[in-house]
């Protein structure tokens, strides 16, 4: 039976940039029978930012990200319905304060992030403590895997 997992940006770009706890997202790349998504808006995140952070070559981050299996998912309307109602629901139901002084919400990406997940019915994984407190809220319904 396949498993199916949809990472968040700030997961993948964990094991590409090979920051703390990078051997995580290499378990989940490793593990077989699981179907690893990344929806399309997460492609985008995640080029911009490993380019930001160093990394100039898109065609090998694309490259690199393929021969993972990592499959890229263009959203479908209901998800993209289901995104705009998410950034609407976070702006009504903030998340912690940060260092900043700015409480959590959701990014289009991460709307997007969780839409498609809650759209395939399969768990996501993340490194944002705010997607599980709308989980336990009851705000969104898919299970979300933190690390």
């Amino acid at each position: 039976m396949t498993t199916a997992l949809v990472l968040d940006s700030s997961t993948l770009l964990t094991w590409i940039l090979q920051e703390p706890q990078w051997q995580v997202v290499e378990t989940i790349l490793s593990t077989p029978d699981t179907d690893v998504v990344l929806p399309s808006v997460g492609l985008v995140e995640v080029v911009e930012t490993a380019r930001r952070k160093g990394s100039v070559n898109t065609g090998v981050i694309a490259q690199l990200i393929a021969s993972r299996g990592v499959r890229v998912v263009a959203p479908e309307r209901d998800m993209l319905l289901r995104a705009a109602e998410l950034l609407e629901l976070s702006k009504q139901n903030p998340g912690p304060v940060n260092r900043h002084g700015v409480a959590a919400t959701l990014s289009l990406g991460d709307s997007m992030i969780i839409a498609t997940a809650e759209g395939l019915r399969c768990q996501v994984v993340s490194r944002d403590s705010y997607w599980d407190q709308l989980a336990a809220d009851g705000h969104i319904t898919v299970k979300v895997v933190t690390f």
